[in-house]
């Protein structure tokens, strides 16, 4: 007897850790963006998130993420994915180019796996996507392609034009240069 309890009569129970379903975990499949705008424009980026395995499209996370213009912290924003695991986050801009970079991801009974982050076409390493003014990422699920986007077909002759005054020895406009740099940011590819 042990503080007035007959152990004799307690029965024990055996619990397997294996017989415990594992927390579930949720990660960025996809991020896609476009711009809208002249001067100071708007960058929209629409985040995919699904759980881990790809086994489904994630319903009401919680995102979260960083403003990045030249490595500096512009601000921060926080969307909750739909019924298609896709929310949208928006900055306003004057600059070329801006970073999104995903920080966190919160869905009650899931943990988040940073390491399981990717972007299923690429445009993105799944973590942080770069916006360039005029630009898009194509798909965006989220609308039309936005007003003043430069095609690939556009950026084909625009990476030649450029690379032949190169050669040439010619002066690059400042126009030419902006143009190459959007499309070497959009489609990469194109430079070898």
């Amino acid at each position: 007897m042990s503080d007035g309890i007959d152990l004799s009569l307690v029965d024990t129970v055996d619990i397997n850790v294996s017989d415990i379903p594992p927390t579930p975990t949720v990660h960025v499949a996809n991020l896609e963006y476009e711009t809208s705008g002249k001067n100071n424009w708007n960058g929209k980026v629409w985040i995919t998130v699904e759980y881990e395995g790809n086994s489904g499209l994630v319903d009401g996370a919680d995102v979260y993420g960083n403003w990045y213009e030249d490595n500096k912290s512009i601000g921060s924003s926080s969307c909750t994915t739909d019924s298609s695991g896709v929310c949208q986050v928006t900055q306003s801009t004057r600059a070329t180019t801006i970073n999104f970079q995903v920080t966190g991801i919160i869905k009650d009974g899931s943990n988040y796996s940073q390491l399981d982050n990717y972007d299923i076409d690429g445009d993105s390493d799944g973590d942080k996507i770069t916006l360039v003014k005029g630009g898009n990422s194509g798909d965006t699920g989220g609308g039309d392609t936005g007003s003043g986007s430069i095609t690939e077909t556009d950026c084909q002759a625009i990476v030649s034009q450029y690379e032949q005054k190169v050669a040439d020895g010619k002066k690059i406009s400042n126009k030419l240069q902006s143009d190459y740099d959007q499309c070497i940011a959009l489609y990469p590819a194109l430079v070898q």
